[in-house]
């Protein structure tokens, strides 16, 4: 096997528990608990995976449980085995029947829409009306 074909990726197995700061430049897959904060380009939350404290991530695929603070720039899908408790930021979202979300969800624009908005057409306001000659104006 070579080393550099799993460089940047991080596995935490099950009855791992880890407290701190992880920044993970690639994938990570959690299939134990971390209390504290991760950052990875990917997080994969096994079924037996928990995740107290703050994750922030482009793509989410939840399966077991994040508690407190879920940033996701892309794509969240929470499956149906997965729990999200606190506050969740997310650009698209995808639940499956039995996902369950406790918390206050917001979404945000995906890196891929974040091109400003067209101004708005200007407002015109139509000349004044001439008045109408009535048969007493005669």
């Amino acid at each position: 096997m070579e080393i550099t074909e799993h460089a940047g990726n991080i596995v935490i197995g099950n009855d791992v528990s880890l407290k701190g700061v992880l920044i993970v430049p690639n994938r990570a897959v959690v299939n134990g608990s971390i209390d504290g904060e991760i950052t990875a380009k990917e997080l994969v939350v096994g079924q037996t995976g928990r995740i107290v404290g703050h994750a922030k991530t482009e793509r989410a695929d939840i399966h077991g449980e994040v508690n407190q603070t879920l940033a996701v720039s892309q794509s969240l899908i929470l499956r149906s085995t997965g729990k999200v408790t606190g506050v969740v930021h997310y650009a698209e979202l995808e639940i499956e029947k039995g996902g369950l979300v406790e918390g206050k969800m917001t979404q945000q624009s995906s890196p891929a829409n974040t091109q400003p908005a067209p101004a708005p057409a200007p407002v015109q306001t139509p000349p004044p009306a001439e008045p109408v000659p009535s048969a007493e104006d005669e």
